[in-house]
């Protein structure tokens, strides 16, 4: 299992606690909002979360993000 950030796992947490509160995934700019940082940082993060294989998205579909693994740091 690839490392990940500890962001990267409170953004992993919340987007898991957030599907789990209200049947859908949170938005990029949801998340932004949430950290309090810009929806390109957000993005940039997800993205990554993706890369190593800890959630997955149908392309280009809103609220689609799924957790496959949690995140140990």
């Amino acid at each position: 299992m690839r490392e990940i950030t500890g962001r990267q796992k409170e953004i992993l947490d919340f987007v898991d606690k957030f599907i789990r509160e209200n049947v859908y995934s949170p938005t990029i700019r949801e998340i932004g909002d949430h950290f309090q940082m810009s929806p390109k940082s957000a993005h940039d993060i997800v993205v990554a979360l993706k890369r190593k294989g800890f959630l997955k998205s149908k392309n280009g579909k809103p609220r689609t993000l799924t957790v496959i693994q949690k995140g140990q740091v």
